[in-house]
């Protein structure tokens, strides 16, 4: 613009102007975001970082790393792509009274921390070998370790199997348990449940029936009394007809002590199946009885050799043992009160 500055005539002065030229450029505008650094985790939501100006031209927004964040040009919202950094552009472009302006912050995005995923439950009854159907994990970025075997048998039930990040780019590279539930399939007691029996044996076997096929216990199966295993010299398995037998011998009855006690049959198939039982003390007069009956029993059995001297004829037969020993020779007398003595020693102690 031309400025003028003119000075009127007067009675003694003429007018008179004179000017000077006015150059008014256009602005440069501030422009800045409100961070000038943003730090990020690979799996935030989208975000905004807010630009401020003076300028009433229009801004447009770019990233240096569309790899590591996207970003809409005209809002400025930033898309998370992976883990980096990027250098986030915000431009006002010129117009009549303002010149073009840009400002950048720096974005950085951090490896996401592995988050471990919640516990997963699956019931399966039956054969360890059933196939498990496939658990989707809850936390992005977590695959099975090892695809091809998720799962495998435990003591009692399914073992806990382990997880690891496949993404390593942006994912910390942790490991998680991640435990699947498993039940055993449970196969009745039919016989043997809740039975009682004597300490010293009154019965030959302790006798369980499992409605379980015998091959599913087969050589792999195994007996345990309240948790422990017991060796199989003392209990036997067979078939009988479409079930399992268990028996236990009486030789390991004797030897438990009175009280409560639990058996589990573990069968190859993962099924299992408990019973309980008791043993009671043995009774002593029922244990005195028998030791009389034996006694007298071997009382009747005792025979005292008669000694053939060549001189007891037919005629003899009913002669009382005092006229025997009368007539028998002294070595053979010595014998017969030996072994008599011998009886009475072992009768006694038995009786002790």
């Amino acid at each position: 613009a031309t400025i003028t500055a003119t000075v009127a005539a007067t009675s003694n002065y003429d007018t008179a102007s004179a000017t000077y030229t006015l150059t008014v450029e256009r602005y440069a505008p501030t422009i800045a975001f409100a961070n000038t650094s943003v730090v990020k985790t690979y799996g935030d939501a989208k975000f905004t970082n807010a630009v401020t100006t003076i300028s009433d031209g229009s801004i447009a927004y770019s990233s240096s790393n569309t790899d590591v964040a996207t970003i809409n040009s005209a809002t400025g919202e930033v898309t998370i792509m992976k883990v980096g950094t990027a250098t986030i552009t915000a431009t006002v472009s010129a117009t009549a009274n303002y010149d073009e302006a840009s400002t950048t912050y720096n974005l950085t995005v951090n490896k996401k921390t592995s988050a471990e995923p919640e516990e997963v439950s699956e019931i399966k009854n039956g054969y360890v070998t059933d196939a498990l159907s496939t658990i989707a994990l809850n936390t992005l970025g977590l695959v099975w370790d090892n695809p091809t075997e998720k799962i495998k048998e435990g003591n009692f039930g399914y073992a806990v199997k382990y997880t690891e990040n496949a993404d390593t780019t942006n994912y910390t590279t942790e490991s998680f348990e991640i435990t699947v539930h498993g039940v055993r399939r449970v196969y009745e007691v039919t016989e043997g449940d809740g039975e009682t029996y004597k300490q010293k044996g009154d019965k030959e076997i302790i006798r369980f029936i499992i409605d379980a096929n015998h091959d599913l216990f087969g050589e792999g199966g195994e007996v345990y009394i309240n948790g422990a295993l017991l060796d199989s010299q003392y209990y036997t398995s067979d078939a009988e007809d479409d079930t399992t037998v268990i028996n236990l011998t009486n030789e390991y009855l004797e030897a438990l002590e009175p009280g409560e006690y639990v058996i589990t049959i573990f069968f190859n198939d993962g099924g299992v199946a408990e019973a309980d039982f008791t043993v009671e003390e043995a009774d002593k007069e029922e244990e005195k009885e028998d030791e009389e009956k034996e006694d007298e029993k071997e009382d009747e059995e005792e025979v005292v050799p008669v000694p053939d001297t060549g001189r007891i004829n037919q005629s003899n037969n009913s002669t009382g043992v005092g006229t025997l020993i009368g007539i028998a020779p002294a070595g053979i007398i010595a014998s017969i009160m030996i072994a008599k003595y011998c009886y009475a020693i072992k009768r006694a102690h038995r009786k002790f």
